[in-house]
């Protein structure tokens, strides 16, 4: 229950499985909820409506790349890891300051990231 202090993470991903993958991650480490999208247009909707205590990005989604997304978050400062096989592209100025991993990763790595994202932000 590492992470029982975080209610509400958006996870920007097109591959179901993946997703499936993370919010079972999640939830067994305490989220109390995980918001699934699979495109941009959905992403910026979700952040717009409830603001999430962290987001989980994939760096490539059914409609396009989520740089604009990470340009949003870093801008309300809201804490977000890159997971993505795409790590050649995550070197991308947009993705800088965000934590990264290669998929797939353990589910330890995904709740040791998550977790240095969100205590790094309560930190500022």
């Amino acid at each position: 229950m590492q992470l029982s202090h975080i209610n509400n993470v958006l996870h920007v991903e097109d591959e179901v499985l993946i997703a499936l993958d993370v919010e079972t991650t999640l939830l067994e480490a305490g989220v109390k909820r995980v918001i699934h999208v699979a495109t941009r247009s959905d992403a910026f909707m979700a952040i717009e409506s409830s603001r999430p205590d962290a987001v989980i990005l994939d760096i490539e989604v059914l409609d396009g790349s989520t740089a604009g997304i990470a340009e949003l978050l870093k801008a309300r400062s809201i804490p977000f890891i890159v997971y993505s096989g795409s790590a050649s592209e995550g070197s991308e100025r947009s993705y800088l300051v965000a934590v990264s991993l290669d998929k797939p990763a353990a589910g330890a790595d995904l709740v040791g990231a998550l977790m240095s994202v969100v205590t790094g932000s309560l930190r500022s």
